[in-house]
């Protein structure tokens, strides 16, 4: 028998439901992928009923009134680990999990603490950027460590305490020149720190002068901002000498030092310190390196080294996001490393970073920790977010941003609270 095709616009579909309805049925038209985008009409058994559906709908939106108000009562009740304060304040102490800073070999310990650093309008806690940075830092060292990468870019991530340790023992609180006793504090700290073995994955980068691009995390005053030394070789110049005493050095080959703030306050004295201090720990890197390697005819030009003042950045419009805003501007730079040299140039930042962005970062951070600590863990870190979101702690989380004591060196540091094992779903 031959099927007969009729257009779908020649058929009164008002007709057609009057001749199925009472026979339950219904027409349903539907346009083909396969066939070429042919129209079909399915005939199929009509169930749906208006006054069955209403009655389902009523009972499901009672029982959710009925949940809503149990959980706004005592929400905790619904949590398997996390009942009270006692025990969330527990969970905020205990070690999450541990790594290794893989340049150094620092230990950062995550704990409930760091992670709840992520929860809505909270801080960024430093062991958080140190074991996110830590990533970069691994993929870096894998382009390093590779001889068939010697033209790639070479970049040093430092850790959240350099610029600490760095400035220890200083107070500066205005634009006026820099005191010559602090400079001197200074200086001191820098050459103290410039004698530290700067890199381990590999004897290539034997001092900073190795690296193309140094990145250093930097928190002061309640706040994190982002430092970069570009280039930090083109302030030594090889002085050559010439037969008739003349000596040659290029002008035109400088470094350059920034900061990169998302916090439009004023932050200027802390900018204007930064890129001194940094500055300093460039050159006492140079005196450390040449009474050891450096022949006679290299010397260190700190004219040479420029500060640049980052054009239209990125702004941040809360007093929490600081943090986000430093590892994404770190993460473009990763992405894209020869992007800095547009940016020392004085292009537009948000030119040369079209795609940044921080409004899915502190998910992905949270996801970032989830993939880190075993399954049956990620129960107690959904739920101590659930309790905070929910007012169950009264106390507000704090300390979350830089650290007190030096990073530990030590392996299998054992957690203060152990987590729940063979935890049941059920």
């Amino acid at each position: 028998m031959n099927s007969v095709t009729v257009p779908l616009s020649v058929i009164k579909f008002s007709e057609l439901e009057k001749c199925i309805t009472s026979f339950k049925l219904k027409a349903v038209s539907y346009t083909s992928n396969e066939a070429g985008g042919m129209q079909f009409i399915v005939i199929m058994r009509n169930t749906y009923s208006i006054k069955r559906s209403n009655t389902r709908l009523k009972r499901f939106l009672s029982t959710m009134k009925e949940s809503t108000n149990n959980l706004n009562d005592s929400f905790c009740n619904y949590f398997h680990v996390i009942k009270n304060d006692n025990i969330f304040e527990e969970y905020l102490a205990s070690r999450i999990f541990g790594t290794k800073n893989v340049e150094t070999n620092e230990i950062y310990d995550v704990t409930g603490k760091a992670f709840g650093s992520l929860f809505d309008k909270e801080w960024l806690h430093c062991d958080i950027i140190d074991t996110y940075l830590n990533e970069w830092r691994r993929r870096m060292g894998e382009i390093i460590c590779n001889s068939s990468n010697m033209d790639k870019i070479r970049i040093k991530i430092y850790n959240t305490l350099l610029y600490t340790r760095l400035t220890r023992g200083v107070k500066i609180t205005s634009l006026k020149p820099i005191p010559k006793k602090t400079y001197m504090r200074i200086q001191d700290n820098a050459s103290r720190i410039a004698n530290e073995k700067v890199y381990h994955f590999s004897k290539i980068c034997g001092s900073i002068f190795d690296f193309d691009v140094l990145i250093i995390p930097i928190h002061i005053d309640d706040h994190w901002i982002t430092g970069v030394i570009h280039r930090p070789q083109n302030c030594l110049v090889e002085i050559k000498k010439f037969d008739d005493d003349s000596m040659e050095v290029d002008d035109d080959i400088h470094s350059s030092v920034f900061v990169f703030d998302s916090l439009a306050t004023d932050f200027t004295v802390n900018k204007h310190v930064c890129t001194a201090v940094l500055k300093e720990y460039v050159e006492a890197c140079y005196k450390s390196l040449k009474e050891k390697f450096l022949g006679k005819d290299w010397h260190f030009n700190k004219d040479k080294i420029r500060t640049i003042k980052i054009q239209t950045p990125y702004q941040q419009r809360n007093g929490y996001d600081c943090g986000l805003f430093m590892l994404e501007f770190i993460r473009q730079i990763m992405i894209n490393p020869n992007s800095l040299e547009k940016l020392v140039k004085g292009e537009p930042m948000t030119n040369v970073f079209p795609k940044f962005s921080v409004s899915l970062s502190r998910n992905y951070l949270k996801l970032f920790v989830y993939s880190k600590v075993d399954l049956q863990k990620w129960i107690i870190l959904r739920e101590m977010e659930e309790y905070f979101l929910n007012d169950g702690s009264k106390k507000k989380l704090t300390g979350r941003r830089s650290k007190s004591v030096e990073p530990k060196k030590s392996i299998g540091i054992e957690s203060k609270f152990k987590w729940i094992k063979n935890f049941s779903y059920s």
